[in-house]
């Protein structure tokens, strides 16, 4: 904290900059004072005080802040007290900026973010802590089931190491005699067969534990959970199976194998296969069995709630030493099957909150709305985590923005690396862990890989850093990238919006998808034409839309005609121009199925598609040019469309005439001053 005598001109010159943005306006009425921006002690220097004072799903604001709360009310808009580095200074870590609506001002959470948008957008993402009023009723179905993902925490990072070094060994071994190596599992966690195998020689090997107690004693050293049925018994049959045979080599016939195990890993170090995976697909559970699951895996650990930066400094170690087994699973769930944890009956009065996601996705500053319900889009999804679970480096597959709020639970550390930063980024990743990196576009493929942040600092990257805590948004803008790792059992709530500025960036990131061959959530095609069918689309969002509609409309008529030059003769509409493009009678009909999608490229096949009835191969038109071209089964293949060639320019010239209709001429801007406002 500075005292008075330290502040210095430039901080003076940014209150009087920031007290002339009080009169700011926004699309609805005027905002009378700018979202505050409160101090708070530094995510990255919190004191052990601040941290032993944290209590897991306890609201922000209930722990003795009484006394602060009007005294930050009443503080000027300021920016946070380390501001983000600039081009020419030492990259570092930075807290992002935290803002707290007035009553006021948490109401429409689009106008919200676009007013603080210029303060927060620089740091990649910002913190949104809600009025004390915000206290929406949070209830999860505990028998809904959903498919875990399972993360090798000890793998994030890089995924060789001593322990899965002397796993393969065992594996390797047990293969030459027939036996298929095979997880123990107790209380839904995985057992770390070397930390086994080395645990019982330190209690004088198997003679030394073979009754009850002894092997009893052996499971509280591993901290398995004392709950977990036949404990003894378990151990006992795990290193009969899987350990004694190898327990028994000689110190030569282990090093031996040793050598083939590295002899076989240098062999296939360029190949990617499942078994270099740290994060694969689990099995069905339902939540209350993922909170056993969360409560054992804590247990292992921590005797107490930790702080988030005890839960850092041991996940990294972890990431960093590689000498243990670790495995953790996290869930996400689409709210279209199991229902949002906002409220939803009419008479809760949060039920159509602005900020309830179920009515945030609909927003009428959202261009997203226009596409309807979509799982992972604008169907919320429902995100849960447990000790160490992680959310890997990654960025938007659309570069959206989206806004993520933990319901309850413990806290989440994220780490963000903002758009201005992402060159070095990916530079510096290039240099750490180029095995694990893509040629592609997309350089960086989700539940990748975890690096350190201060390892990225060191190269040159400046990263910004907060702590969620329960009943506090999180808003990421496009293109940055984030990470996260769950300090406990928490359970948080995501979902996507887009302001008509994103639209170019969408376009972009669309062609990135489809050069990389990556699965998109949407139809880019969709949205624009979704956009330009609509009567009460803006002049302004339709200015924008038009370049980019052009694009895709005189590219489908190329290759159609490229198509019929090549022999493709026939075709079948495959739709209706007829459907309401209105967003309301989209969400009216619910979650819709997907269209078709490219064999090749994995794009949407909105606007055409390319069909061979021999094998049911499916094709985008630039994909079916070279396959009509081999002519091998032409007989077979259609092409399905959405819109005739007439209609497709039809489209395009109406929204040509809707611009030119509602822009006024020169002469009326100069004789109709209140047209022109409007305008």
């Amino acid at each position: 904290m500075k005292s008075g005598k330290e502040i210095s001109d430039s901080d003076k010159e940014l209150k009087q900059i920031n007290n002339s943005k009080v009169e700011k306006k926004v699309q609805r009425g005027n905002i009378k004072n700018e979202p505050h921006l409160r101090p708070r002690p530094s995510a990255t220097q919190s004191s052990s005080e601040e941290s032993s004072r944290r209590m897991r799903g306890r609201p922000p604001g209930s722990l003795n802040k009484a006394k602060k709360e009007p005294v930050s009310q009443k503080l000027p808009p300021s920016y946070p007290r380390r501001p983000f580095p600039g081009p020419n200074e030492a990259s570092r870590i930075v807290d992002v900026p935290e803002f707290y609506p007035s009553e006021e001002q948490f109401q429409n959470p689009i106008e919200y973010i676009n007013a603080i948008k210029h303060q927060a957008e620089p740091y990649g993402m910002c913190k949104i802590v809600p009025p004390i009023s915000w206290k929406p009723e949070f209830k999860l179905n505990e028998d809904m089931r959903f498919f875990s993902q399972v993360q090798h925490v000890h793998k994030l990072h890089q995924r060789w190491g001593p322990n899965v070094q002397k796993i393969e060994c065992i594996r390797k071994h047990l293969e030459s005699q027939g036996v298929e190596l095979q997880p123990i599992v107790f209380g839904g966690i995985e057992l770390d067969m070397w930390n086994f195998l080395q645990t019982l020689q330190q209690h004088g090997g198997l003679q030394n534990v073979q009754n009850k107690k002894g092997f009893n004693k052996l499971a509280d050293a591993l901290k398995i959970p004392k709950l977990s049925q036949d404990r003894p018994a378990r151990l006992y049959d795990a290193y009969c199976k899987y350990l004694l045979s190898y327990d028994t080599l000689s110190k030569d016939e282990k090093l031996k194998l040793e050598h083939q195990v590295l002899a076989e890993r240098q062999k296939r170090k360029k190949i990617k296969d499942e078994e270099d995976e740290c994060c694969l697909k689990g099995k069905s559970m339902s939540l209350k069995e993922y909170q056993r699951i969360a409560r054992n895996i804590q247990a292992m650990y921590f005797k107490e709630d930790p702080s988030p930066e005890v839960v850092e400094a041991e996940f990294w170690k972890i990431t960093h030493d590689r000498l243990n087994h670790l495995v953790v699973q996290c869930g996400h769930i689409d709210t279209a099957t199991s229902g949002s944890g906002f409220p939803s009956k009419r008479e809760s009065p949060f039920a159509k909150h602005g900020w309830n996601f179920t009515q945030l996705a609909q927003n009428s500053g959202s261009v997203l709305r226009h596409l309807g319900p979509v799982c992972g889009l604008t169907v919320p999804t429902i995100h849960v985590g447990m000790l160490f679970s992680t959310s890997c480096w990654s960025t938007d597959p659309h570069l959206l923005p989206y806004v993520v709020y933990s319901h309850s639970g413990a806290d989440v550390i994220w780490n963000c690396i903002p758009k201005p930063e992402t060159e070095k980024f990916k530079v510096a990743m290039k240099s750490l862990v180029p095995n694990l990196l893509s040629d592609d576009p997309i350089w960086l493929p989700e539940d990748t890989v975890m690096v350190p942040p201060d390892t990225l600092v060191s190269k040159g990257v400046s990263i910004t850093k907060c702590i969620q805590r329960p009943r506090e948004f999180l808003v990421v803008f496009p293109e940055s990238y984030t990470s996260t790792i769950s300090c406990g059992y928490s359970v948080s709530e995501s979902v996507h919006y887009a302001t008509p500025d994103w639209l170019p960036t969408g376009a972009k990131a669309a062609k990135l998808l489809k050069d990389s061959c990556e699965r998109e959530l949407f139809s880019m095609s969709r949205l624009l034409f979704n956009l330009a069918r609509n009567e009460k689309t803006s002049t302004d969002l339709l200015k924008l839309i038009l370049p980019l509609l052009q694009s895709i409309i005189e590219e489908e008529v190329k290759l159609r005609k490229e198509l019929a030059f090549h022999g493709l003769k026939d075709r079948e509409r495959m739709g209706t121009i007829n459907e309401n493009p209105s967003p309301s009678a989209k969400w009216r009909r619910g979650v819709q199925e997907e269209d078709d999608v490219c064999e090749v490229s994995k794009q949407i096949c909105y606007s055409s598609r390319v069909e061979n009835e021999h094998d049911s191969s499916v094709f985008s038109l630039q994909h079916a040019v070279p396959h009509i071209m081999k002519r091998k089964n032409l007989k077979h293949c259609r092409l399905y469309y959405r819109y005739t060639e007439k209609e497709l320019m039809g489209i395009l010239d109406k929204v040509k005439e809707r611009i030119v209709s509602k822009t006024p001429s020169k002469s009326t801007e100069a004789t109709s001053p209140r047209k022109k406002a409007k305008i």
